[in-house]
């Protein structure tokens, strides 16, 4: 509140984004259209990666690591994360090959991390 030069009685002027964060409700609409702009933003980098070994292999790899796929091996969180489903992957051949690109990288990259942790407590 006092960042944004507000009372403590003025509570009805800031509106919550969620996780401890808010905004003032005057900038909410901007705040919305953030986020369509980064939908399409993300939408178009899907687009243009016509193989899934660009954008799409770097955006999964990221999900499944932030959802820690290499311990649950549940794709449903990525997959909500990127607000996709299963039948988006499995009708765009650049999805399922960046999924399936990143999901290999990404369990590599685990084990070898595993491998070298075991190493240093021998």
């Amino acid at each position: 509140m006092k960042k944004l030069n507000l009372k403590e009685n003025e509570e009805n002027k800031i509106f919550s984004v969620g996780f401890g964060g808010y905004i003032e409700i005057s900038k909410r609409q901007d705040f919305y259209k953030l986020f369509e702009r980064q939908k399409q933003e993300m939408d178009n980098a899907i687009k243009n990666d016509l193989t899934g070994e660009g954008f799409i292999k770097q955006m999964f790899r990221y999900e499944l690591a932030n959802h820690e796929y290499y311990i649950s091996r549940d794709l449903e969180d990525v997959l909500d994360a990127l607000e996709l489903s299963i039948e988006n992957i499995n009708n765009n051949k650049a999805l399922i090959n960046g999924l399936n690109l990143a999901k290999e990288e990404y369990l590599e990259d685990c084990l070898r991390a595993e491998e070298t942790d075991e190493e240093e407590f021998e």
